[in-house]
């Protein structure tokens, strides 16, 4: 059998040759020399591995099998199980969409900055995998006063091979089957999900009647691993999503030709696909993906916070996280990722009125009362990883009979601070940002 390609995936080592991927180690080898020499690659082999079929028989990749966020996070008062793959259909319309959606209403601005698919029929997901569950469950950080005990005291520091899947559904036809990954779920689950009156069931909600299925194609998502401390973050968008390159283009030298593709001057149009590489083609064939994978394009891969030169480096999702994308870095918005004593967090913009990220490294000054390493951190950073202060940080832990426990109560759950030049300790009064907004 020729092998082509060796990827460590949480406790799994997956060997992909030729119409197979099979386990072979729980001791998985140090990939991360891929993932800093050629990122590109490493995605496309992330995407491989975590996108094959769940079974045989089975529509559902791997990633539909993890855990979900909004169920690992629901109850503060017994732990979380894992799910498997019979796990119930668990999803919310983007939170990071409906928060920015929500100031540009307030500030009365006219032009939509929104690409069209970020609708209110659309719905996300994000799934952790089984070393990043094991990791929340063991060391009780669910919850919010087990998270800042942990992040207080020991750190928060999750395993080599810890992954996040988050995924954007939009409703598509029977027609558009073979050029998507789908699924179809039920009405009420649907319903459910985007908080109920689904356009597609209106017709049938109001006189009692079981809403139809729903058919959800999956349009544009994330891929992030731990295989480096500042973990590998990978972009994707399906190849007929409008818009996928806008603000900073696509990126990819590894898996299509041409590498590069130009943001348009005008949003929200499309993109050409280009065309896969003959390597990628043998890595999704030899995975045993579906055809329909063959429509999905990388957007960028990001691992480090600025180039050689110290210029900051971006990316940021097009569709996933609009209305910023020209000062989007994932790398620093998520060591912004933190909780302090009272449950509150950084704030991952840096302004409103303009949408505009924080880029390139890090200021200590963010966590720190000053410059010394003495210092004892203001807030405590979670390991790049925003939902847990946004989804254990909100889920505060009772006497489980009514009564709170925790001085971290008073503070009603996760609110977020924006850090002020020179010392975050003054950032008490800063705007407070959404809860449940990323990663």
């Amino acid at each position: 059998m020729r092998t082509v390609a060796i990827l460590a995936i949480g406790a799994i080592a997956l060997s992909m040759g030729p119409g197979r991927v099979s386990a072979m180690s729980e001791d998985p080898p140090d990939h991360r020399n891929l993932a800093i020499n050629d990122p590109d690659q490493f995605a496309w082999q992330l995407f491989a591995a975590v996108n094959r079929p769940a079974s045989p028989d089975s529509n559902q990749a791997v990633w539909e099998t993890w855990a979900e966020q909004t169920v690992v996070y629901s109850d503060a008062c017994e732990a979380p199980t894992w799910p498997g793959p019979d796990g119930p259909f668990a999803a919310r319309p983007s939170s990071l969409v409906e928060f920015l959606k929500e100031h540009v209403e307030q500030r009365g601005v006219a032009n939509d900055p929104f690409n069209a698919l970020d609708g209110d029929q659309n719905v996300q997901q994000v799934k952790i995998n089984r070393p990043f569950f094991n990791y929340v469950v063991e060391n009780d950080i669910w919850y919010q006063q087990g998270l800042i005990e942990h992040a207080s005291t020991e750190g928060v520091d999750l395993p080599l091979g810890a992954i996040v899947y988050k995924a954007d559904w939009t409703q598509i036809t029977a027609d558009d089957k073979p050029r998507y990954h789908w699924r179809v779920v039920s009405g009420y689950d649907y319903e459910q999900a985007i908080g109920g009156g689904g356009a597609s069931n209106s017709s049938s909600a109001g006189d009692g009647a079981e809403p139809s299925p729903v058919i959800l194609g999956l349009y544009a998502f994330h891929i992030v691993s731990k295989a480096t401390p500042n973990w590998v973050w990978t972009t994707w968008n399906h190849a007929d999503t409008k818009g996928r390159c806008d603000y900073i283009g696509c990126r990819d030298d590894f898996g299509v030709e041409p590498s590069y593709v130009a943001p348009h001057r005008q949003m929200g149009k499309d993109y050409p696909a280009g065309e896969l590489t003959s390597a990628t083609r043998i890595l999704l064939e030899d995975a045993g993906l579906p055809d329909a994978w063959r429509h999905y394009r990388l957007m960028g891969t990001m691992t480090r916070f600025t180039d050689l030169t110290g210029r900051p480096e971006l990316l940021g999702n097009a569709i996933l996280e609009p209305g910023f994308g020209n000062t989007s870095s994932c790398t620093t918005c998520h060591s912004m990722a933190t909780i302090g004593a009272s449950g509150s967090s950084l704030s991952f913009l840096k302004s409103t009125q303009p949408f505009e990220g924080f880029v390139g490294t890090p200021d200590p000054s963010w966590f720190f009362p000053s410059q010394s390493t003495a210092a004892t951190p203001i807030v405590y950073q979670t390991d790049h990883m925003w939902q847990l202060p946004q989804e254990a940080g909100a889920n505060v832990r009772y006497d489980c009979d009514g009564v709170c426990s925790s001085t971290a109560c008073d503070s009603g759950g996760s609110g977020f601070e924006t850090p002020t030049t020179g010392n975050a300790a003054n950032a008490s009064s800063a705007p407070r940002g959404a809860k449940g907004t990323i990663l």
